[in-house]
């Protein structure tokens, strides 16, 4: 039988550079590949052996000498080896994370209808966030499940910086809570994607965003009404001081649990981070 194509490599992508001159069919493949790599949500290559196998006649009896089971068995297995070795490949990981950033920060630059970047920037930023979660025994082996609910994890976020800045990427490590309990109002101790591809284009182009002296003054109070998990706020105490501006940074969330996960992550950010002065307060 003919088995399924394994994504490709993110090192085999076309460069981020030439997003902009790509068909929209060659980067929604591409972006594709990414998700079936990092977060994957169709069933492991060995269901869809296993299902095409009882849609087949029985095979024909063969010598003795070979079992086609045994050679499609092994076959699988060589897939999910190549697939295990991608994703714990730190090169390729690297690589597909600033591919994506590239994309998200670019796409308005892309030759796409609006329906296909939103769908792009959704998807893209999904596999951002599987990216960033911390390495475990799980994780490395099967992916990250983009639409699974997470159990209690840590996640640790690296932004590249706008070049000019000539500063390193801007590092924050977050801990998002477990939702399996019957509390459905506490969704913000997540991390959206939404505030994942925020940050990206925060970091990678600031003066886009107003987020210059200029726009901000030199000492303004940026207040973020429902912070979740803090990443936003994090991000922007770190960044305003290389734009040369002295900002407090207030973040705000209104359930308790959200609060005390969004302190926490301040305060463990704190003690690693230099960064403008960052608050939490209770948003009522």
């Amino acid at each position: 039988m003919t088995s399924p194509s394994l994504p490709l490599a993110p090192t085999s992508l076309p460069p981020p550079r030439s997003l902009p001159e790509l068909p929209a069919s060659a980067v929604l493949a591409a972006v594709a590949s990414l998700r079936a790599i990092y977060c994957p949500l169709a069933p492991s290559a060995a269901d869809i052996y296993r299902h095409h196998d009882r849609l087949l006649p029985p095979p024909q009896a063969d010598s003795g000498y070979t079992s086609g089971d045994d050679d499609d068995g092994s076959l699988v297995a060589k897939n999910e080896a190549v697939l295990t070795s991608l994703r714990a490949d730190a090169l390729e990981r690297d690589f597909a994370f600033r591919w994506l950033s590239t994309l998200v920060s670019r796409a308005d630059e892309l030759r796409v209808t609006d329906d296909e970047r939103d769908q792009l920037v959704d998807e893209a930023s999904a596999v951002i966030a599987a990216l960033t979660v911390s390495s475990s025994p799980d994780s490395a082996d099967e992916g990250g499940d983009c639409d699974a609910e997470d159990r209690g994890i840590t996640r640790d976020f690296s932004f590249p910086v706008a070049p000019e800045l000539a500063i390193p990427p801007v590092c924050v490590r977050l801990f998002d809570a477990d939702l399996s309990g019957p509390d459905h109002t506490n969704v913000g101790l997540q991390s959206w994607g939404a505030s994942i591809v925020f940050s990206t284009l925060a970091c990678a182009t600031p003066g886009r965003l107003g987020l210059t002296r200029a726009a901000l003054g030199p000492s303004p109070c940026v207040v973020e009404l429902g912070a979740g998990t803090g990443l936003v706020s994090l991000v922007l105490a770190a960044l305003l001081p290389h734009v040369d501006v002295d900002a407090t940074v207030v973040a705000t969330d209104y359930h308790p649990a959200v609060l005390a996960n969004l302190a926490s992550n301040v305060a463990a950010n704190k003690q690693t981070t230099t960064a403008c002065h960052i608050e939490t307060r209770m948003l009522d």
